[in-house]
């Protein structure tokens, strides 16, 4: 492939790009850098494009988004125990530190906002306190795997929402 074709696949594909890894981050601002990124290593390595250069294009671009998403969850993997450790009763208490209440109203506000296929499972673990082991007793359909990936997907959004907040 030659890099003046590569250019151009890059601009007419920029905008599916976007959508696809914007899908994954969550994030257009994210999904635009990653691009970014991953088109200077492609220019590196046009040579070794031998057919079909959108799937190869399509291929850098997400090996890079898998790459960063890996390292920012290496980063957010501070949050490795349940929250309940922290919130002791999940109603306020007008004793506490009024920073914790709002903790814990907004750890509840944030469930409810979840699909309500993944509620229990986010009810049960962060409110109640249950291991990954005992939630797949209660909901036998799910596999373990589902239930730590519906754990971390929450984990990550609460240390989005709290990230001046937690010191853990």
């Amino acid at each position: 492939m030659e890099k003046s074709n590569l250019i151009l696949l890059y601009e007419e594909e920029k905008d599916n790009l976007v959508y696809f890894i914007s899908e994954a981050t969550g994030n257009e601002e994210d999904a635009e850098d990653i691009i970014q990124e991953a088109f200077l290593k492609a220019l590196l390595r046009y040579e070794q494009c031998e057919s079909n250069p959108k799937s190869w294009l399509f291929t850098i671009v997400w090996n890079t988004a898998r790459d960063r998403l890996r390292s920012k969850n290496r980063e957010k993997t501070l949050i490795t125990r349940p929250l309940y450790k922290h919130f002791k009763e999940m109603e306020p208490t007008y004793n506490d530190d009024p920073d914790e209440d709002h903790m814990k109203l907004e750890v509840k506000r944030l469930i409810k906002k979840e699909p309500y296929h993944r509620r229990g499972v986010l009810e049960a673990h962060f409110l109640y306190g249950k291991s990954e082991g005992q939630i797949l007793k209660m909901y036998k359909g799910l596999t373990v795997d589902r239930i730590r990936g519906i754990i971390q997907y929450f984990r990550r959004r609460i240390l989005e929402t709290f990230s001046e907040d937690f010191s853990i």
